[in-house]
């Protein structure tokens, strides 16, 4: 059957009426919030068998969580929620998932990836499609909290199970994730952002490097999970290039967080720069570079930031660097 991948997104069902057999790069066509879940299997980097589960909460989002929820508590699987990057269609996110669950086997994951309608398309000097993404990805924060505070939701009802809940964001994945702040505590009607995760990653952020100091980005991101783990590149060539022909400002995922000593104390900055090789944009290295697979385990198993094999601790910059 290959990898399973579970997934909700608010991209519009192709064809837009009857079963999805995919999703577009436009909106569900039931407005921004509007969301589909199911389930994918990948085999040898194809999409082999796509379930998408009626749009109905008892059907479809109770369902499929009903199923992560099961795992969890039957086979003690943790559970891991991804949001992906710039350049990336449904099945590019899928498939990027089930990469990710392989090279993480030994956590032994149920994966949920969060897709939102990116253009797919990328050019190093195509600023247009860069902005309609961006655009995209603050329009999805709605769609995005709404997902998580159904998760929330139904993975605590009932007796705990003692697993734990990861969130990944990559790249523009992580704009996704500071309009979702912004919508939580509004649509969860309590005024304050809940702790949904054990442990929030940041991966190759292309979000501002002051998010931490602003309230309208990631002020109140530490609220979110127990840690926050922010990895950055200063070669990152992918961020390089939005900075240059883009327009924006450093990013975060470049030269991490602009005060970095007046983080709060659930952040870590791993820099991972020193591991950089010539040959790739230095942008998806969460799952393919071999050190830091071997430190987001250890992050998964729960040791202690400072007790992670391969760190080396520099208190002047605020920041632990491999390599």
């Amino acid at each position: 059957m290959g990898t399973r991948i579970f997934f909700g997104t608010n991209r519009d069902p192709q064809p837009p009426t009857g079963d999805p057999e995919g999703f577009g790069h436009n909106f569900s066509q039931n407005g921004l919030q509007d969301l589909r879940f199911g389930q994918a299997y990948v085999e040898d980097g194809k999409i082999t068998d796509l379930k998408c589960l009626p749009n109905s909460p008892g059907d479809g989002s109770e369902a499929m969580l009903g199923q992560v929820r099961d795992k969890m508590r039957g086979e003690g699987r943790d559970t891991l929620v991804m949001i992906h990057g710039y350049n990336t269609t449904f099945e590019q996110a899928i498939v990027g998932a089930a990469k990710a669950k392989e090279a993480y086997k030994s956590a032994n994951l149920n994966v949920v990836m969060f897709t939102w309608p990116s253009d797919g398309k990328w050019g190093p000097l195509n600023p247009g499609e860069y902005a309609n993404d961006r655009h995209d990805a603050a329009a999805s924060g709605a769609a995005f909290a709404r997902g998580l505070l159904k998760l929330a939701s139904f993975l605590h009802k009932g007796a705990p199970c003692g697993q734990k809940t990861f969130l990944l964001a990559h790249s523009m994945g992580n704009f996704v994730l500071s309009n979702t702040l912004k919508e939580i505590a509004t649509q969860a009607h309590i005024g304050y952002i809940p702790r949904l995760f054990d442990v929030i990653i940041s991966m190759a952020a292309d979000e501002d490097y002051d998010a931490f100091e602003k309230e309208d980005k990631w002020a109140y991101l530490p609220e979110l999970g127990g840690q926050v783990v922010v990895y950055i590149n200063r070669h990152d060539k992918a961020l390089l290039g939005s900075d240059a022909t883009k327009g924006n400002p450093d990013r975060m995922g470049n030269v991490g967080p602009k005060s970095p000593m007046n983080l709060p104390a659930k952040v870590s900055i791993i820099d991972v720069s020193k591991l950089d090789s010539i040959g790739d944009l230095g942008h998806g290295y969460y799952d393919s570079w071999p050190l830091v697979v071997s430190d987001v385990l250890q992050v998964f198993a729960g040791k202690e930031q400072e007790d992670i094999d391969g760190r080396n601790w520099v208190p002047a910059r605020n920041r632990y660097y491999i390599g």
